[in-house]
């Protein structure tokens, strides 16, 4: 009696779940079928002013993947989004060579306004210069903030639009990107989990959930403006976890290699190549966000080391190098991941013309900064690693830029702060995309190319847009950031607005700078 009371009972659960699954089938149905929600899908198309073409839809990134900011989204939302700069014609004509861009801001073009200062504009208007017999399309799909798990959403919605080539830049955001491991939206760190909520931003039943968070939450934000721009890495890390350790560290490499091989096989599936550029970063103009001491450290040691860097740091002021030189390995004997010390060490071994060593120094400094804002080693070789096992094309950027900088030590000739191109580095990266596209052997035969046509680069960067209005906004953008969260280099962005006489209308920002700083240190080396 009881087992049938039993099998009566989960019979009819089944039938309630089996029930309530069928309903939730049918509205997503529905909702379909009325095609509710077409104005966030990431490629929009046939719009009725441009019909038989897309674009891409900044919406789609704003809703799925910045909700959490602390401003009003809402207001942001169009009901006809269009956005004439990532347009393009659904059916690729004939002959036509389709590449699409995907990555975060490096790819997008930070600071600059805009989306036509950067490698993806330079890169379009190389080829369409050496390839003059064929129709090329570059699509831009580079969007701030984002990890190699967005970048792979992103991927696999414009691979339904039959590009040639792919060509993906990203790994800076794995420790501060949406579900990087440092991230405050980052699920536990269970790849699981990021990869279904991805999955269920093709949901429309998770769409309206979204649509109406998005409307409850932003009653209790601020409206978005130019003036009060949002500082991504503020809302994106949490404070209380800002730096790395080991076990975060393996989770991202592993999250990072999984991303990478996923995509380059959905790619694969869809016909399409793909091209990996191998990040590269600021090493030489660029000292480590944060140095923490190794914890085994009394603090009698850690009082001696603070004491040997502040003189060793005078020493090099002073161009007394050697004797600089011999207290930062001092500090180096005492504690081996000391990031600032293999700096300093690294700008001694310059200062001294001993480049091999000061390259390997600054590569160090970068290796052990505990906010891990530069693509290190270990994720470079996870690249190296995915392009051997899966026949990607890999670009390795570093090198590249290494052989065209002063003493091969790679700094501001190219990059404005961390990781961000200024446009001379965003050229050289169009520039070597296209000769490694030649060599991978598309869009055909050798033939097809005509290198005679290509131009001088200040021709290029003339006709993307670059004048002094970019160049002086850029500058303030990044002498703010220098200043704030995470970073409270001050001197160095003080030196920015300086530059371009901004340096008196931000002197709050530049004493609360001091101020963090010091805080922020202390901060981290309880936690």
């Amino acid at each position: 009696m009881k087992f049938k009371m039993f099998n009566r009972e989960w019979v009819n659960r089944l039938f309630l779940i089996g029930l309530g699954i069928c309903l939730l089938v049918g509205l997503e149905f529905g909702l379909r079928l009325l095609d509710f929600g077409k104005e966030y899908d990431f490629v929009l198309e046939d719009e009725t002013a441009h019909r038989g073409r897309a674009c891409l839809n900044t919406q789609y990134i704003a809703l799925h993947y910045f909700q959490h900011l602390p401003v009003n989204l809402d207001g942001l939302m169009k009901e006809h989004p269009w956005f004439s700069d990532t347009e393009f014609p659904i059916e690729k004509q004939p002959g036509a060579f389709r590449v699409f861009l995907v990555g975060a801001s490096t790819t997008r073009g930070f600071p600059f306004e805009g989306r036509s200062i950067n490698y993806s504009r330079f890169l379009e208007m190389v080829l369409k210069d050496v390839l003059p017999s064929r129709k090329i399309e570059v699509l831009n799909a580079g969007y701030d903030a984002l990890s190699s798990f967005g970048v792979l959403d992103l991927t696999q919605k414009i691979l339904e639009f039959s590009p040639d080539l792919v060509v993906v830049y990203t790994g800076h955001n794995e420790f501060i990107g949406h579900f990087g491991v440092n991230s405050n939206v980052n699920f536990g760190n269970q790849r699981w989990v990021a990869d279904m909520v991805t999955g269920l931003h093709n949901s429309r039943l998770f769409l309206t959930g979204e649509l109406v968070a998005l409307k409850l939450r932003s009653r209790w934000k601020e409206e978005a403006s130019h003036e009060g721009r949002v500082n991504l890495f503020r809302a994106m890390l949490s404070e209380d976890h800002l730096s790395w350790g080991e076990d975060s560290h393996r989770i991202a490499l592993a999250h990072y290699r999984q991303n990478l091989l996923q995509l380059v096989s959905d790619a694969k599936e869809r016909g399409a190549r793909v091209l990996i550029v191998n990040p590269a970063s600021n090493l030489r103009d660029f000292s480590p966000v944060l140095s923490l001491p190794d914890p085994r450290l009394t603090a009698s040691q850690v009082s001696n080391i603070e004491a040997w860097m502040a003189e060793g740091r005078v020493f090099l002021e002073q161009n007394r190098n050697d004797e600089a030189r011999k207290l930062f390995l001092k500090v180096l004997q005492a504690d081996s991941t000391h990031a600032h010390a293999h700096f300093y060490l690294a700008r001694t071994y310059e200062a001294l013309r001993d480049v091999h060593r000061a390259r390997q120094e600054y590569r160090l400094a970068r290796e052990f900064d505990k906010v891990h804002l530069r693509t290190c080693s270990a994720m470079q070789e996870v690249v190296r690693k995915v392009g051997q096992q899966t026949g990607a094309a890999v670009l390795e950027l570093e090198q590249v830029m290494e052989k065209v900088s002063p003493n091969g030590l790679v700094g501001s000739n190219f990059f404005l702060e961390h990781v961000h191109p200024n446009v001379n580095g965003h050229f050289v990266i169009a520039s070597s995309l296209a000769r490694k596209i030649a060599e991978a052997g598309l869009p055909g035969d050798s033939a097809s190319w005509d290198w005679s046509r290509l131009k001088m680069p200040r021709h290029y960067i003339a006709n993307a847009g670059y004048d002094a209005r970019q160049f002086l906004n850029a500058r303030y953008t990044i002498g703010r950031l220098l200043l704030d969260f995470p970073f409270f280099q001050c001197e160095e962005g003080e030196k920015v607005l300086a530059g371009i006489d901004h340096q008196e209308r931000e002197q709050e920002l530049i004493r609360s700078c001091r101020k963090n700083r010091k805080e922020s240190q202390l901060a981290a080396t309880r936690s």
